[in-house]
């Protein structure tokens, strides 16, 4: 009996020995599927490789690398290729797809349209891009987040701001931002704001005089209190995003200048033009896409209806280079509370 208790003592090591490695080998091949798991839930993003868009990465980055792998794809407009684009749709095969910036709306679209007849996509997601009601209209299970702030909640920004009242509000726009702006229009009237609005028509490109003279109908005939200048490429010249010197120097600049009347402006880049611009924040886009793209995975993948959300974060910068000159009247308590005033000393962040 005795030399048995050596063997029973060697065959219950060995037991031991193989209950743990096969713990250990459960628990690494439980690690590796776990992470095979989460590297398979792949994000992947189409956008320009321009400075304006590194903020809102960033922020989708932040709100999706814990749970997530995020890949991009710089588009360089006019040069990618729809084959570049499928192959790293083949190769990457996403969960999501982030579209941002016109050049990889379009180029997306025209992958779809190259597919063959009942193909799955994809959900994708609009992010960064000038009104994005128009092109949601043709991509295929896609939502996303519009660029443009509610006019009634900038406008209230600019009417707080300023002194003298503000009932009448007018703009310029071109005709293919018509349903824009009625949806602007009818927003303005529940806080008893008047958008009036002149539709300016240019066959092959806009003229200065065309921007004067309707900006002096505003003032002069409609008589009203403020300006409201869209982010519109077709009336500011802009071409390939940048816009034309010409018509921003000799047509807007001056013609707003003369008048005195508080400008508010939709974009950073307008801010020559403006006193108060009220845009979206960049790193909140992102924050605000990827919380959105954890709810489309909480309901497996599948996106029901297509729709845009506004803005949540926004940033609010003065300008009192124009506002001095302008003899602009600004309650103080509501200055205070911007997040960006442009001085002559600089930029100052709240």
């Amino acid at each position: 009996m005795p030399s048995l208790l050596p063997i029973h003592g060697c065959m219950v090591q060995k037991n031991r020995k193989r209950a743990a490695l096969s713990f250990i080998f459960c628990l690494s091949s439980f690690w590796a599927f776990a992470n095979l798991a989460s590297q398979s839930e792949i994000v992947l993003v189409f956008r320009p490789n321009a400075e304006s868009f590194f903020d809102a990465h960033e922020g989708l980055v932040d709100g999706l690398e814990d749970r997530f792998t995020v890949k991009q794809m710089f588009i360089e407009r006019d040069q990618t290729t729809v084959h570049e684009m499928t192959d790293e749709v083949l190769r990457r095969h996403p969960h999501l797809i982030v579209l941002m910036g016109v050049g990889s709306i379009g180029l997306y679209a025209k992958y779809q349209r190259a597919q063959p007849e009942g193909t799955v996509f994809p959900p994708s997601l609009i992010l960064m891009s000038l009104y994005a009601d128009r092109p949601i209209h043709v991509l295929k299970n896609v939502v996303g987040i519009s660029y443009e702030i509610p006019g009634v909640n900038s406008l209230n920004h600019l009417r707080m701001l300023v002194e003298t009242p503000i009932r009448k509000v007018g703009t310029l726009y071109s005709p293919e931002l018509e349903d824009f702006f009625q949806t602007q229009r009818k927003l303005c009237t529940s806080e008893k704001i008047e958008l009036i609005g002149l539709p300016i028509a240019a066959k092959k490109r806009i003229r200065v005089k065309d921007i004067k003279r309707a900006l002096q109908t505003l003032v002069h005939t409609y008589k009203v209190d403020a300006l409201w200048v869209f982010n519109d490429t077709n009336l500011l010249g802009k071409r390939k995003g940048q816009a034309n010197a010409r018509i921003i120097k000799r047509g807007w600049e001056p013609t707003l200048k003369k008048f005195n009347l508080p400008v508010l402006v939709s974009a950073k880049s307008l801010m020559d033009l403006g006193h108060l611009g009220v845009f979206p924040d960049h790193f909140g886009l992102g924050e605000q896409a990827a919380n959105m793209i954890h709810k489309i995975r909480e309901n497996n993948w599948l996106i029901e209806g297509k729709f845009l959300r506004y803005p949540i974060s926004v940033t609010k910068t003065v300008n009192m280079l124009l506002v001095e000159p302008a003899e602009i009247k600004l309650n103080a308590e509501v200055l205070a509370e911007m997040d960006e005033i442009l001085t002559y000393s600089g930029a100052t962040h709240q």
